[in-house]
């Protein structure tokens, strides 16, 4: 499971459910339409509308996220820079959109290569200053139970 390419879904599902609603800024429309079209544009396989309809689905995350690393997306030079403008815009604009998802995230400097997996399933969590310079921070199993 690459880190990238989860970051790019979990930011796709974000943005699905806050550019859907009424009260989405155009920055946060813009910056989701963006990288849509580069999605669209160069990976055909991947199902980007399917995830539109169904955001919090975690099967449809976990299709586009396959498609996604299929195709090599990972590799693609350009694709970071889009997804760094988007997360950086629903940072400023939308900044309730991870809250679908029952995680809170504050301060995220570098939100490329940021993964976060299997959170609680009791409230929220809150995480703060989390920075991904050129590595990757992976949280994962926070008061996560598994149930038998």
């Amino acid at each position: 499971m690459d880190p990238f390419i989860s970051s790019l879904v979990g930011a796709l599902a974000a943005g699905a459910v806050a550019a859907a609603k009424d009260t989405a800024t155009q920055a946060v429309k813009d910056a989701y339409a963006s990288i849509r079209k580069c999605i669209k544009d160069r990976y055909t396989s991947v199902p980007v509308d399917a995830l539109e309809k169904e955001p919090g689905s975690k099967d449809q995350q976990l299709v586009v996220q396959e498609r996604l690393e299929k195709a090599g997306a990972d590799e693609d030079p350009e694709l970071p820079q889009f997804l760094k403008q988007f997360v950086e815009a629903l940072k400023a604009q939308a900044p309730d959109a991870g809250k679908t998802v029952g995680v809170d995230l504050d301060n995220i400097i570098a939100a490329i290569d940021v993964q976060i997996r299997r959170v609680g399933v009791e409230g929220p969590v809150k995480i703060k200053d989390v920075e991904a310079g050129s590595g990757s921070v992976i949280i994962e199993d926070v008061g996560y139970q598994r149930k038998n």
